[in-house]
C-alpha cells in the first residue's frame, strides 16, 4: 500500500509540476506613492497601474513613476479611464 501511494505521488508530481510563486512587497519606502492602494491594474505592454489616493503610479517592473490626479478627477472610476 505504501509503494501504491508513493507512486501515486511521483506520477501526480511528474504530470502537475509544482511552481513557486513569488511575492515582492513594495511601499512607500520603494517608491510607491502611498500606502493605501486602491486599485492595482496591468496594461498590455506589461506595466503595472496603481491607483492610490495620491495619484497613479506605473511600475515598469523596477521602478515606480508618478502621476498626480486633479481633485476634479479622484473618483473610483477614473483609474478605468486612465488604463483603456
Amino acid at each position: 500500500m505504501r509503494i501504491l501511494f508513493s507512486l501515486i505521488i511521483l506520477f501526480t508530481t511528474a504530470i502537475f509540476p509544482i511552481s513557486a510563486q513569488h511575492f515582492f512587497e513594495f511601499g512607500v519606502e520603494n517608491g510607491l506613492s502611498d500606502r493605501k492602494v486602491i486599485s492595482i491594474q496591468r496594461d498590455p505592454q506589461g506595466f503595472t497601474w496603481i491607483l492610490t489616493n495620491k495619484g497613479v503610479d506605473r511600475f515598469d517592473g523596477s521602478k515606480f513613476t508618478h502621476y498626480k490626479i486633479r481633485c476634479e478627477e479622484r473618483d473610483y472610476y477614473f483609474f478605468q479611464k486612465f488604463t483603456n
